[in-house]
């Protein structure tokens, strides 16, 4: 772990399939919040993604481990004095294409195949977003297909990652967080309207 991962005690914006995506995190160095009474009473394990990991750091959205996160944002989107959110790095964001084996992936047991819905199941073994493999072990690898340059328009980088990892991984809340130390000089604007 490079950075200390923040934690916080506020609900985090929801984001939805269709518009999902770096504190180098590993769940196990994650602090976990407990609410105040007023709130629910399930304990949340709550990580952080800074988008800009993937430069130097090489961090991506497939290494971070989610098994011990109930809740995981991404960091950090734009606010402007009017309240409007934008992606601070639009090529980390939305753009780069992430190579076969830098994809987010999920290994379940047999047994946690077998008890799926088939909705679920089916979800990953149709559709052009996830690729499912059988191990020898008789576990089921599914890994999400890489978005290459030949489709313009097309959802990538980050979010791209987030989105395949909810999938993935539907117990798991993500929200985004707003600022951060340079992207908060007009917060205060954006919240006073």
């Amino acid at each position: 772990i490079e950075a200390e991962p923040v934690v916080s005690e506020s609900e985090p914006v929801e984001l939805d399939s269709a518009a999902p995506g770096s504190a180098e995190l590993d769940a196990s160095a994650a602090i976990p919040v407990q609410p105040s009474a007023a709130e629910d009473s399930a304990m949340r394990v709550v990580g952080y993604f800074e988008e800009w990991g993937i430069y130097s750091r090489d961090f991506r959205v497939a290494d971070v481990n989610v098994d011990d996160l109930t809740h995981l944002n991404y960091s950090f989107f734009d606010v402007n004095a009017a309240g409007e959110l934008s992606v601070f790095d639009s090529f980390a964001a939305t753009e780069k294409r992430f190579s076969a084996d830098q994809q987010v992936s999920r290994t379940f047991t047999s047994a946690q195949w077998q008890s799926l819905s088939d909705e679920r199941r089916s979800s990953y073994t149709t559709g052009s977003d996830f690729m499912v493999m059988s191990l020898a072990d008789g576990s089921i690898n599914v890994s999400g297909i890489p978005q290459d340059w030949n489709t313009p328009g097309a959802l990538a980088g980050n979010l791209r990652q987030f989105d395949l990892l909810k999938q993935l991984n539907p117990d798991l809340q993500l929200g985004l967080a707003l600022g951060g130390w340079t992207l908060s000089d007009e917060f205060s604007l954006a919240v006073a309207t």
